[in-house]
């Protein structure tokens, strides 16, 4: 029943001009999965997905909470749910739910692994929404390696935290091994005077 489940999955993130067929069948799949083995969280995880991407809010926060009953430890079952909380603007449970999220994934601050990053990015959302921009700027910074705002910049030194898109370091293009920003100085600096 794994497979299908997988198949599932893969069939619901793929891109085409048959986004409904492909729907169907991941649904499809899924609903076969779970025939096979009711016990299957992956299964549940996959269905709750398609019925999310459908927009089937209600059944699908009832699937996907199967899928987390199952396997209280997968981090893409808390996306999913997560992404149905915010859909429906239940925004301090869909915060909660990728908290979770991040909590899985993030084990090691020091390394943030692209998932860790990508869970990171969907909390960042939701601090947003919610107007809560320093937390949401502190997982900005995490998301990618941004040192954190200095505690003695002065209150008109705007923080612009939660809006970075990327850190110095890491290849934005690439083109090149080498092609990053890492040389530029970090922290308070004064240009022409005046303090940025």
């Amino acid at each position: 029943s794994v497979p299908y489940a997988r198949l599932a999955l893969l069939l619901k993130d793929r891109n085409s001009e048959e986004e409904s067929a492909n729907l169907e069948n991941a649904e499809f799949y899924a609903r076969y999965a779970l025939k096979l083995n009711p016990s299957n969280s992956a299964a549940w995880q996959a269905l709750g997905a398609v019925q999310a991407r459908e927009g089937q809010w209600a059944e699908a926060l009832v699937t996907i909470e199967q899928a987390l009953v199952l396997e209280p430890a997968n981090a893409q079952a808390w996306e999913v749910r997560g992404a149905i909380l915010e859909n429906t603007n239940r925004l301090a449970d869909a915060l909660a739910a990728y908290g979770h999220q991040v909590e899985l994934l993030l084990t090691d601050t020091n390394q943030v692994t692209p998932g860790g990053q990508h869970a990171l990015l969907n909390r960042v959302r939701v601090f947003k929404q919610l107007g809560r921009w320093e937390e949401a700027g502190q997982d900005v910074c995490l998301a990618f390696g941004i040192p954190r705002r200095e505690t003695q910049a002065l209150p008109n030194l705007i923080d612009l935290s939660a809006f970075y898109n990327a850190g110095f370091k890491g290849n934005w293009h690439q083109d090149q091994p080498d092609n990053d920003l890492s040389e530029l100085p970090v922290g308070i600096q004064a240009l022409a005077g005046t303090q940025f």
